[in-house]
């Protein structure tokens, strides 16, 4: 299968597409044939870490896991035995972030993608692959990011100031607190 691949540090240019071994579903697992991947900050930042310590996570001189991209959606082609959840044919998104950042050749921007079962969810009905390849990362980190202490979560009349309400993960933040009733203000950088 063709994946996107890098083997050292650098600006998008260091990424190219390689034939790679297609992965093969052990015990658990899923095997899905990707449909669309979108790129996030996370992609970006781990083609050039900064800080320089986010490298001792991702590899000191070069990039433990040679693959790119977090965010995928597609269709479930194959599934390990014990797994109970999908099927065949059934369509799925996920954020491979969720394997680790060192997850062993794994990578959105491929053919195929597998995982454990529980990593992946069903697209809900209607949306578009490529809709659903945009959620897994920016939507959740939002959703972690607006729960409040003591496990109280937004209510009708909060307000909230969202730093960063264009980039990748303020977007779903406004729409997150917005549609809980909170009165929301976005910033952004010009």
């Amino acid at each position: 299968m063709k994946a996107a691949v890098y083997d050292h540090y650098g600006p998008p240019e260091v990424v190219r597409v390689e034939d790679v071994e297609r992965p093969v579903p052990g015990d658990g697992d899923v095997l899905v044939r990707v449909q669309a991947a979108s790129v996030n900050r996370a992609d970006l930042d781990g083609l050039a870490p900064r800080p320089q310590f986010v490298r001792l996570f991702m590899g000191v001189r070069a990039p433990r896991n040679p693959r790119v991209g977090f965010d995928v959606a597609g269709v479930v082609e194959e599934v390990g035995s014990g797994v109970t959840r999908f099927k065949p044919g059934d369509q799925v998104f996920t954020d491979l972030f969720t394997l680790g950042l060192n997850a062993a050749n794994q990578g959105a921007f491929a053919e195929y993608v597998s995982g454990r079962e529980k990593i992946f969810e069903l697209m809900p009905e209607g949306m578009s692959f490529e809709d659903a390849s945009t959620l897994p990362h920016s939507a959740v980190l939002a959703l972690q990011g607006l729960r409040l202490g003591n496990g109280r979560t937004l209510k009708p009349g909060d307000k909230v100031l969202i730093d960063g309400a264009s980039g990748n993960v303020g977007p779903f933040a406004v729409q997150i607190a917005k549609t809980r009733g909170a009165e929301v203000t976005g910033v952004c950088r010009t």
